[in-house]
């Protein structure tokens, strides 16, 4: 079976300062970068599943369930709305990437509870 082009050519952008300024590795890292590769603009969000951002990052769905939520928690990513793709609702995430720089410029240390 051949993979579509969404399965060839979805990717994320990760950057140093997700892994050394906000302390993220594993599973919360990919998902973290996943999701900020849809949202450098002040409009655009992330709409995928869990199940779909498994497939990319390569982690368990449960893994990346997991992972999101920790990511909430956090204050890492919040929610922005849900829509509806192939009859399954998904939500929206957005993260809080610059907002984050900021504080750690400012000499804060960004550490996940």
């Amino acid at each position: 079976m051949g993979k579509t082009a969404i399965d060839k050519y979805n990717g994320l952008w990760m950057y140093p300062q997700m892994v050394y300024a906000f302390h993220l590795s594993g599973c919360r890292l990919l998902t973290f970068a996943y999701i900020h590769s849809f949202c450098k603009d002040e409009v655009s969000c992330c709409y995928a599943s869990a199940r779909f951002i498994s497939k990319i990052i390569g982690y368990a769905e449960r893994t990346v369930k997991e992972s999101i939520a920790n990511l909430l928690a956090d204050g890492y990513i919040y929610k922005f709305g849900t829509t509806t793709i192939d009859g399954q609702k998904v939500n929206g995430y957005r993260t809080f990437f610059f907002e984050l720089m900021d504080r750690y410029e400012a000499g804060e240390e960004i550490k996940p509870f």
